[in-house]
């Protein structure tokens, strides 16, 4: 955290009038936590730190503080131009979105009320307000079920900040016999949190041995799904075989190791987020043959749901699978992606009516397209996932004990266990269609052992 953005906050506070829940009076002065041990913990923890972790250590603040979502909100609209009974709802939360004359959101759309990026501007806003807190977004609940409106900054003293230092310092004796060079080669993460530490907090999910995996398939290139059915193409079938095939092959190449389906990955050294999902899209020509009952939503869900029908049965006797998030909306939020056929040809029009004659409502979705033959672009399918290598259970050493200091916690996490092992990663074909530039996203499948 730069010094700037600390200084903004505390101005931030002494404007707004907001007051510490606890004064304390301490001989410790603020940066002896940077400065003990000629700095080495410091280095070491602004190096392995999670980023909530390095936010709570360099904010200059102490005593739980609220700051208002008026100060970190990009956009307000006046009330006056939002309908009465939106307004209503909001002015019955506590510490409501609504203040004076305006409403006020960090979202572009925000519990039904649209707001311009341009015209709809916040000018109190302050982007380093938003960076200090523990969420950069309002959270809608407290623990007891009110709904609360703005960034809280929990407590953290001098005393604490120094004392993480020193568990840090004793850490790296005890472990690497003060070797601050060798804790760093080592040391996979150091999460310091308000509260207790869970095993599922962290970064312990955020692999360097991992197979990712974004592919994304569109009917003009790929043999994605038979025509008027979710029936799966072969290109879309011969992608799962293939990881599948890879899978297999690293599991048999690296005895004792295991695979299991991860949410997250770290992708050109950022931390990313993977969870396992399909989207799919069908075209806006009008479902005939075995999807001739059904509209386009229902006929893009269940393709998605025999995309993972196709990856449970391929891939279920080899790692557990979690359910995916589907997204089956399409571009058009009903099921479908591009525009409505041609003329002649009969169409549904926004209101989901059926078309048989005339044009009207035609150029809804946007112009038609010159032939049917161009609308298989829109029959869309993308996957991703990523799978994690790890060491059996046994290889595994144990959870350093997490240390408390007053109601903080800190961790420091090893790349334990053999997790560090490199993993032996078979060469790999991937180019077996898909495309690297298409409005859905998606597109190619790196693969690598990170780290």
């Amino acid at each position: 955290m730069k010094k700037n953005i600390i200084l903004e906050v505390s101005r931030i506070k002494e404007i707004m009038g907001l007051m510490n829940e606890q004064e304390e009076v301490t001989n410790v002065s603020p940066d002896s936590w940077k400065e003990y041990a000629d700095g080495q913990p410091a280095k070491l923890f602004e190096e392995k730190g999670t980023t909530n972790s390095k936010k709570y250590m360099n904010a200059d603040l102490e005593g739980n503080t609220t700051i208002s979502w008026v100060t970190t909100s990009q956009f307000r609209k006046p009330i006056s131009e939002i309908e009465e009974e939106i307004v209503k709802k909001f002015q019955d939360w506590i510490n409501s979105p609504v203040v004076g004359e305006y409403l006020y959101s960090n979202e572009v759309n925000f519990g039904g009320v649209r707001f311009d990026r341009n015209n709809d501007k916040n000018p109190d806003y302050n982007a380093a307000a938003g960076k200090i807190g523990n969420t950069s977004r309002p959270a809608h609940q407290n623990n007891d079920g009110g709904k609360y409106w703005g960034v809280v900054i929990p407590s953290l003293t001098s005393e604490e900040k120094l004392g993480f230092m020193k568990y840090i310092e004793k850490y790296v004796t005890d472990n690497y016999k003060g070797s601050y060079q060798k804790s760093s080669r080592n040391i996979e993460s150091i999460i310091i949190k308000k509260g207790k530490i869970t095993e599922q907090e962290g970064t312990t999910d955020s692999v360097e041995n991992a197979l990712y995996s974004d592919y994304s398939f569109r009917g003009n290139e790929n043999d994605v799904f038979v025509n008027n059915s979710w029936e799966l193409g072969e290109d879309v079938k011969s992608f799962i075989d293939n990881t599948r095939d890879i899978i297999q092959q690293i599991l048999s190449e690296n005895p004792g190791q295991t695979a299991e389906f991860t949410n997250t990955v770290v992708l050109d050294g950022k931390e990313t987020n993977t969870p396992y999902s399909i989207s799919t899209s069908a075209s806006r020509i009008r479902n005939t043959g075995q999807a001739e009952d059904m509209t386009f939503a229902q006929l893009s869900q269940r393709r998605a749901q025999s995309v993972d029908e196709y990856v449970r049965q391929q891939l279920g006797n080899i790692v557990s699978i979690p359910e995916p998030i589907i997204n089956a909306n399409g571009t058009n939020n009903d099921g479908s992606s591009g525009p409505n056929p041609p003329s002649p040809y009969q169409f549904f029009n926004r209101q989901g009516e059926l078309i048989s004659e005339g044009n009207e409502g035609r150029d809804d979705f946007g112009q038609p397209l010159n032939n049917v033959n161009q609308y298989e672009q829109f029959k869309f399918c993308r996957v991703v996932f990523a799978i994690k290598f790890s060491p059996s259970d046994k290889e595994k050493t144990t959870t350093p004990t997490i240390e408390m200091f007053g109601d903080w916690s800190i961790d420091i996490r090893d790349k334990s266990g053999g997790l560090g092992i490199k993993i032996k990663f078979p060469p790999l074909n991937w180019n077996i269609g898909g495309s690297n530039n298409n409005k859905f996203g998606g597109g190619h499948i790196p693969c690598a052992a990170y780290g």
